[in-house]
């Protein structure tokens, strides 16, 4: 989808006091860029040094929540594309929030995702007898005849990119393969807010990811504003967790409010919507990489 992203208030930095700040501020950002270079030129390295040899990599060894994970599994395939490594895949072991048994979750969500259509299996060249190494970091991934076992590569995930248009492409086609809904477009416009409640709180763990009702409702506002000139009739549905009363202003604007849906229901709607609002959540992050409508990116990373 298009990645449109929309400015959540202030987020500007504290300015700093002081004669020499702006100083420091002009190193630290000379230094940064001196970073960056160096990633790059190791990417760059690592791509034509093994680029064409036999290198196999696979994204395995997390077991966090299912957008983090599936986002991982991309991040790794986008890598292998980007340096001519194999990819093989290895199916979700373990997803965290499972209502029952672990591993009937995970299989559900692969299943469901479906990434792992047309790819080689990690166990079929495990069998071949090609020896696996666990890795950290995608610039461990140096030496042909091996596999290579790594968590993600969002470490290259910006010097990579070239490959991602056609991989989103294809992944979504698997994904959509078995999804009867994707067949026959409504009237309206879809629009989709996904805004994260649960076990996201203003004062708990993960406090950072959370969005205030406020700033939902503005941004509401603003889409609506935008929806009203173009003369095409919407419907807007918005995704969350917990208590739809916490949603009531929006509801009485006409706003349906899905809460508590079946997740994998609610996944599919985010990505057939013709204008998604994202949250500060891994799971819209990977909606929207898979959409083709409009995305309004809430930033989080």
């Amino acid at each position: 989808g298009q990645l449109l992203e929309l400015l959540f208030g202030d987020r500007g930095e504290p300015a700093q006091c002081g004669a020499g700040s702006g100083m420091r501020n002009r190193l630290t950002a000379g230094m940064n860029r001196l970073r960056a270079w160096r990633k790059r030129l190791r990417f760059m390295a690592l791509k034509y040094r093994i680029g064409g040899r036999n290198r196999y990599v696979t994204c395995t060894g997390k077991v966090d929540g299912t957008g983090a994970q599936a986002q991982a599994v991309v991040s790794v395939m986008l890598f292998a594309r980007a340096i001519g490594a194999h990819y093989v895949h290895t199916p979700f072991a373990m997803i965290d929030h499972h209502p029952g048994s672990a591993s009937d979750w995970a299989a559900q969500w692969e299943r469901f995702f479906n990434f792992g259509q047309s790819e080689v299996p990690a166990a079929t060249v495990h069998r071949l007898g090609i020896p696996s190494v666990k890795v950290t970091s995608p610039f461990q991934v140096t030496r042909p005849g091996i596999l290579y076992l790594i968590p993600h590569c969002y470490e290259t995930w910006g010097l990579s990119s070239a490959p991602l248009p056609g991989l989103l492409a294809e992944l979504r086609a698997r994904f959509l393969s078995d999804k009867a809904a994707a067949a026959a477009p409504p009237q309206a416009l879809r629009i989709a807010m996904h805004v994260r409640r649960g076990d996201v709180v203003p004062d708990g763990p993960h406090a950072q990811r959370y969005t205030c009702t406020d700033k939902v409702n503005r941004t509401y506002e603003h889409l609506i504003a935008v929806l009203d000139r173009l003369g095409r009739p919407y419907h807007v549905t918005l995704y969350s967790q917990g208590d739809p009363a916490q949603f009531q202003d929006l509801q009485d604007r006409g706003v349906a409010v899905a809460n508590d849906l079946d997740p994998f229901r609610t996944f599919e709607q985010l990505v057939l919507a013709d204008v998604l609002v994202t949250a500060k959540s891994s799971f819209s992050y990977l909606a929207a990489l898979m959409s083709q409508g409009s995305v309004l990116y809430e930033p989080f990373w």
